[in-house]
C-alpha cells in the first residue's frame, strides 16, 4: 500500500500524518537536523516488533534509548523523575527530538516528558495500536497519574508528525478489537460515510480497509477537538460518548475489563438510558451491538460486575457536579446531544438494561 500523508490543522499548528503500511522508516527522514534522538520504546512492541523497527545507528544522529514496561502503572511522577534526569546526565539539548514508539500510556508520559523538558523539545508519536492510531495520539492531552487519579497532572502538547504503520495492527485480532470501541463511537457521532465504512466492515476484512479506517477517525476527532483544544466550552465532551458507563465498569473491575470493551458497551447503556428517558431512537442501541458483533468485541456483563459497583465510581466521576453528570447520549446516528443524569437514572438505566438486553 503506498503511504497516505497528510496535514491535520491542530490548535494553529499543521500536524503530518503518514498513514501505511512499513512507514516507520519515515523517522528517518526526520532525525539528521536534530542534537540527540531520544528514543522511548514499548518494552512489548520491541520483543513483538523488534525486526521492523530501523536499527538505532540507522539514525544518524546521537541517541538515547528508553525502554519502557506500558501499561497504567507506567505514568508516574517516579518514572517522569527517572525519564528527565537520564536527559539531564546525558546534556540533551533543546534542540532534540523525541520519537515514542507504543500504545497510548507510553505516549502519555512521552508526551508529558516532551512538552516540559526545556520547555519543549519537538516530538514525533508512533503510535502501534489502533486504539493509539484513532485516539489517544490526536488532540494534544498527555499526563501522568497521581494519588490514584488518572492524567491529573499534564499540558496539551502535539507532535509534529504522527506515523500510524498499519503493520502493527496485523499482528493479532485483539489490537483490532480493543481499538474498534472508539471507532465505533466515532461512527455513532459523525454517521454518514464514516458509520457507512465501519457498518460495511468486519473483524475478517479489518486490513483491506484499515487506512481508511484510520484517517477518517483522526479527521473526526480532529475536527471536535479544533473547536474545543483546552476542553472547556463543552464541544469536545461529545467524544465522552460511552466513557461515563465505561469508566464505572473500568473502575468497578479494577481495570480487569479493558477500555475497548468498556467503551463499546458503555455506548450501548447510554443509548439504552436515552431511549429510556425520550432522547434516543430506538434503533440506535441496535446498531451499536451489531457494529460491536461484527468486529468480536465481548459484551461486558453488567449483572457480574454489579450495579451499585458501577454507580459507586460513576458518581466519583470528575464531571459529577450538584448531584447530575453531563452525559453524551446519541439522540440518531450522526446526532449526539448532552442529557443531565443522576444517579438514580443510571442505577435504574442499567438495571433495565440488564433485563432488557443481557443475553442469558
Amino acid at each position: 500500500m503506498d503511504a497516505q500523508r497528510f496535514v491535520l490543522p491542530m490548535n494553529g499548528e499543521n500536524i503530518s500524518v503518514v498513514i501505511g503500511d512499513n512507514v516507520t522508516g519515515h523517522i528517518n527522514d526526520e532525525v539528521g537536523r536534530y542534537d540527540t534522538l531520544v528514543f522511548m520504546i514499548s518494552r512489548r512492541v520491541e520483543e513483538l516488533f523488534g525486526p521492523k523497527i530501523p536499527p538505532l545507528e540507522d539514525y544518524g544522529s546521537s541517541t538515547i534509548k528508553i525502554t519502557l514496561n506500558d501499561g497504567e502503572s507506567l505514568k508516574t511522577l517516579r518514572n517522569y523523575q527517572r525519564i528527565i534526569k537520564v536527559l539531564v546526565e546525558k546534556k540533551v539539548s533543546r534542540n532534540s527530538l523525541l520519537v515514542y514508539v507504543g500504545g497510548g500510556t507510553v505516549g502519555d508520559l512521552a508526551g508529558f516528558v516532551a512538552a516540559t523538558y526545556k520547555r519543549g523539545i519537538r516530538m514525533i508519536a508512533v503510535p502501534t495500536t489502533l486504539l493509539a492510531q484513532v485516539d489517544s495520539s490526536i488532540g494534544g492531552k498527555n499526563g501522568i497519574d497521581f494519588s490514584d487519579v488518572k492524567n491529573v497532572i499534564g499540558t496539551f502538547y502535539n507532535p509534529y508528525l504522527i506515523i500510524d504503520d498499519l503493520e502493527f495492527l496485523k499482528s493479532t485480532p485483539e489490537i483490532i478489537r480493543e481499538g474498534m470501541g472508539e471507532v465505533i463511537k466515532y461512527s455513532i457521532i459523525a454517521g454518514g460515510d464514516m458509520f457507512k465504512k465501519v457498518s460495511e466492515t468486519n473483524l475478517s476484512n479489518f486490513n483491506d480497509h484499515s487506512a481508511d479506517i484510520v484517517k477518517m477517525s483522526i479527521k473526526i476527532k480532529a475536527d471536535i477537538v479544533n473547536r474545543d483544544y483546552y476542553d472547556r466550552n463543552g464541544i469536545r465532551s461529545v467524544l465522552n460518548l460511552g466513557h461515563t458507563i465505561a469508566h464505572g465498569i473500568e473502575g468497578a473491575s479494577k481495570g480487569q475489563i479493558s477500555h475497548g470493551r468498556s467503551v463499546a458497551t458503555g455506548m450501548m447503556v447510554e443509548a439504552h438510558i436515552g431511549e429510556k428517558y425520550g432522547n434516543t431512537k430506538p434503533e440506535v442501541i441496535e446498531h451499536i451491538m451489531k457494529l460491536a458483533d461484527n468486529y468480536g468485541i465481548e459484551r461486558v456483563r453488567i449483572s457480574d460486575i454489579g450495579v451499585n459497583n458501577i454507580v459507586r465510581y460513576v458518581s466519583n466521576d470528575k464531571k459529577m457536579a450538584e448531584g447530575y453528570i453531563n452525559m453524551p447520549v446519541p439522540a440518531e446516528v450522526g446526532n449526539v446531544i448532552t442529557m443531565k443524569v443522576t444517579e438514580r437514572m443510571i442505577s435504574d438505566g442499567l438495571n433495565t438494561f440488564i433485563r432488557e438486553h443481557e443475553r442469558k
